[in-house]
């Protein structure tokens, strides 16, 4: 378990994110989408698309 501080905010996207795409693409959908600043201090979460088509 872990803590949050109380000053820090949590972003949540609404719509999937597809995880495989990278940090760089991930900042680019906070900055573009949720017109956010990716390097300030928060937290930014999402829905994880699933991969499809795997040979798991």
């Amino acid at each position: 378990m872990f803590r949050l501080a109380s000053d820090l905010r949590v972003y949540l996207h609404r719509e999937p994110i597809d995880f495989r795409a990278g940090i760089n693409s991930l900042a680019i959908v906070v900055e573009q989408s949720m017109g956010l600043d990716p390097f300030q201090r928060a937290v930014f979460a999402s829905a994880i698309v699933a991969a499809t088509g795997s040979s798991c």
